[in-house]
């Protein structure tokens, strides 16, 4: 009698454990993405998503992209306390997107 009792505990605990996988698979992120300025004043600054994130001219596309999430910002440019560039933008998964300020 309890030879048949963990067989079907055994059988119950296999029914139990295959309703335990997913079902569906989720992305573990996507490929990064970027923009640039190209030719863009020294004295220029860039924040995205109200945070700085440093010069302008230091993204220049040949050698460094100011790397984002691929999805929405709110991209602003500034040239002292002046807002020469303030959109908001789409930056799409792998992108490398140049915004010119000049």
């Amino acid at each position: 009698m309890t030879l048949a009792r963990v067989a079907v505990a055994l059988t119950a605990l296999g029914w139990l454990t295959a309703c335990a996988y997913p079902v569906s698979t989720a992305d573990q992120g996507a490929a990064s993405a970027g923009i640039y300025f190209p030719n863009a004043p020294l004295t220029t600054r860039v924040f995205v998503d109200g945070a700085d994130a440093g010069e302008a001219a230091t993204f220049d596309g040949k050698k460094t992209l100011l790397v984002m999430a691929p999805g929405r910002h709110h991209l602003v440019v500034r040239q002292g306390s002046t807002p020469i560039y303030d959109k908001p933008i789409y930056v799409g998964s792998g992108a490398h997107i140049a915004i010119k300020v000049n």
